[in-house]
């Protein structure tokens, strides 16, 4: 059963897929990987959200691709064009620093319309999303 809904937030943080109680006052971030987002990423959304009776999460999942995940086709990128499709697809994306900058702004707004909540966290999927980690738990 899926529960994740998506919610139009605002031309910050985009489209954004957001499951998990009401009431929770603690948070997750959710990357997804360039692949964008799935059935298999809604559901361990899901189960993070609700998966602990006793503590239950609100997990929101921004769309940092902005509708335009890279193609599951492209990869493994062993050909010419394939190859040439993905470099495009992570210039025309740009490295980690572009969702860095887009995260303290999607928060920002998400605490706006959820005053309950008092502490985060962050979870994403793919190599690509380590930088962004990174970064962010140093700021």
């Amino acid at each position: 059963m899926s529960i994740a809904s998506p919610v139009e937030i605002s031309p910050i943080s985009q489209c954004l897929d957001v499951t998990g109680p009401s009431s929770a006052t603690s948070a997750i971030l959710m990357v997804y990987d360039i692949f964008g987002f799935s059935s298999q990423i809604e559901q361990g959304a899901d189960i993070l959200a609700y998966g602990d009776k006793d503590h239950e999460y609100l997990v929101f999942m921004p769309d940092f691709f902005d509708g335009k995940p890279a193609d599951i086709a492209w990869y493994p990128p062993d050909s010419k064009e394939k190859e040439e499709k993905l470099g495009n697809w992570f210039k025309e994306h740009g490295p980690p620093a572009r969702g860095v900058a887009r995260v303290p702004k999607v928060v920002k707004e998400i605490e706006q319309n959820h005053s309950n909540i008092k502490s985060w966290g962050i979870v994403g999927y793919g190599c690509r999303w380590c930088k962004l980690y990174t970064v962010l738990t140093v700021v």
